[in-house]
């Protein structure tokens, strides 16, 4: 008897020990699991922050980029308003010069139908002079012949 007391002693000290070591595997294996699940938390905090900072620049580099089509369209918008502001004002002075060139035209129009005007007046009173030229000469020459006549 004694020595199956003994021996369930030390059954019962085996066991023990038994459930020592499993109780330590477990907790070792627990530890083991909650430092996995701290650094894969850690690991997807890390990678979230990330994200969310390449969403932030991402958002950054489109609201700059849209910043910089917006201004490149206001150039444009200026520039072509700056064009047609010129093109007007070109189509302004040419307008004007034509209006001036018109006025000129008809100006000298007038002037060279006032000199044919002169020019004829001045060939008819020519033409009339020698007209009455003539008529005293041949008047002349009837007086002449019409005294010859008498002799």
């Amino acid at each position: 008897q004694l020595r199956m007391a003994k021996h369930a002693q030390q059954f019962r000290a085996e066991m023990a020990d038994e459930r020592r070591k499993e109780e330590d595997k477990r907790l070792e294996f627990q530890q083991e699991h909650e430092r996995a699940v701290g650094k894969y938390k850690e690991k997807k905090a890390v990678e979230d922050e990330q994200r969310r900072l390449l969403k932030e620049k991402q958002r950054a580099i489109a609201i700059a980029e849209e910043s910089r089509r917006q201004s490149e369209r206001q150039e444009n918008d200026e520039r072509l308003q700056k064009y047609y502001q010129q093109k007007m004002e070109i189509e302004r002075e040419m307008q004007e010069k034509m209006a001036k060139a018109r006025m000129i035209e008809d100006r000298l129009r007038r002037k060279k139908a006032a000199i044919n005007r002169e020019r004829v007046e001045f060939r008819r009173e020519e033409r009339m002079e020698k007209e009455r030229q003539h008529m005293e000469e041949l008047e002349l020459k009837h007086r002449e012949l019409e005294k010859q006549n008498r002799r």
